[in-house]
């Protein structure tokens, strides 16, 4: 199935003008790439803490003390890192349009043991269970 998209400058100049813009003021005197390098890195730690808020379901506490909210806030932090580890490995093997990071736990969830290895252009996993 092909599917052909014209699109003309007058389209494109209309489009353009509803789209709006982004105006971004500092007072560092660096170059306009970086700034930009910034914001964009910014974005990705949004991402993070959507994640942790929405997949993680972390975004509310209902502790009694200062050691369960660092131990629950220290478990997420955890629980971050490797759903990013696994969203790495997954785009690292072409293969995060086809699974999420969720799916492969939800998948692998009774296993023990999990050896989790990227050679080339496959990812390759060897469980162990008791």
């Amino acid at each position: 199935m092909v599917f052909k998209i014209s699109y003309t400058n007058t389209k494109f100049d209309v489009d353009q003008k509803r789209a709006g813009k982004i105006l971004i003021v500092s007072d560092m005197d660096v170059e306009k790439q970086e700034i930009y390098l910034l914001l964009k890195k910014r974005e990705v730690v949004e991402k993070m803490f959507d994640t942790y808020k929405t997949v993680l379901n972390a975004d509310k506490l209902y502790l009694q003390n200062d050691e369960s909210v660092f131990g629950h806030v220290f478990i997420a932090f955890l629980s971050l890192y490797i759903h990013c580890k696994l969203e790495q490995h997954l785009k690292n093997a072409k293969l995060n349009h086809k699974f999420t990071p969720i799916d492969l736990l939800y998948k692998f969830r009774t296993a023990r043991s999990t050896i989790l290895k990227y050679v080339g252009a496959a990812l390759s996993l060897r469980f162990q269970r008791r």
